[in-house]
């Protein structure tokens, strides 16, 4: 009898936990009302017209390691991150980008139309103009993009020569994504390190996705702002939907059917790291109701 009563007390104690977790999401997903102000879908199916620079698919990823941040005296933080790289890749090149680099790349290697849009995108919006040069880099120069707080497990040269010339996409969580399960059920693709040959046609999908969306929000909706707003204009959303997309599955080396076998296995996210730049003022994010595009002339 007390067994049976202990085992009612603890099914009732898991229940009750796990009906406060799906309230919270439902209640910040949903009923907040924070992703419905978002496009449908969160994703804009209609894509517009966009002239890129034609480059050939490479037959291999480079091995170069792209970082980026607003400032030099950010990117210095995190020298310790980059001398990780160093150590497990003697081999690689390491190219930091500062917002300066960012715009002269841009300018040297495409549009006015798509710097305009790039320069659109409000500077307290660092995530998503980081989430747009990510996509516009590695299709020019191929290679392995990483956020600026993350770095290598170990030496990445089998992953890079097994994957050949297809672009490297893996799942950051095995079955529920960190706060939208009902739209990723199995995980969000991991976004904060971007692996292909230059002139890959997923890498060039992504940039005409943005595009469509800056241009879209720019001239009819503005809807794209806050946290939620920069997850759906460049970042993972979009990244996730497009890289799971079946006509593209040929062109991807996905690493998240096998567990043992994920990105985070090769590569990882220094946390401390974050919060130490985010008391300088690096925060990617902003909390205020401000649109992410400017007006700019598109």
């Amino acid at each position: 009898m007390l067994y049976k009563m202990k085992y009612k007390l603890y099914v009732t104690i898991l229940l009750s936990v796990l009906s406060v977790i799906i309230f919270y999401f439902v209640y910040r997903n949903i009923l907040e009302g924070t992703l419905r102000n978002l496009p449908k879908d969160y994703f804009v199916e209609e894509k517009i017209e966009v002239e890129l620079p034609v480059i050939e698919q490479g037959k291999f990823i480079p091995k170069i390691f792209h970082r980026t941040h607003k400032t030099k005296e950010i990117i210095k933080l995190f020298k310790d991150v980059e001398y990780k790289i160093k150590k497990l890749h003697p081999s690689y090149q390491i190219l930091n980008y500062d917002s300066d680099d960012v715009i002269n790349f841009i300018k040297e290697n495409y549009s006015e139309r798509i710097l305009k849009a790039y320069l659109s995108i409000d500077d307290k919006y660092g995530a998503a103009k980081a989430d747009f040069f990510r996509y516009l880099l590695i299709y020019i120069k191929g290679g392995v993009y990483l956020d600026i707080k993350s770095g290598p497990v170990k030496n990445i040269d089998k992953l890079l020569e097994k994957a050949k010339n297809k672009m490297i996409v893996s799942r950051d969580a095995p079955i529920f994504g960190w706060f939208w399960p009902i739209l990723f059920p199995y995980g969000e693709n991991i976004q904060w390190a971007v692996i292909a040959p230059k002139g890959h046609p997923v890498i060039k999908e992504l940039i005409i996705q943005t595009m469509t969306h800056i241009e879209y929000d720019y001239s009819k909706e503005k809807n794209f702002y806050g946290n939620y707003g920069t997850l759906c204009l460049a970042g993972p959303i979009p990244y996730t939907i497009i890289t799971n997309k079946k006509e593209n599955r040929e062109k991807i080396y996905y690493l998240f059917l096998n567990h043992n076998r994920y990105l985070k296995k090769y590569l990882t996210n220094y946390t401390q790291k974050r919060k130490q730049a985010n008391k300088l003022g690096a925060s990617h994010y902003t909390y205020e109701k401000k649109n992410i595009i400017n007006e700019y002339n598109i």
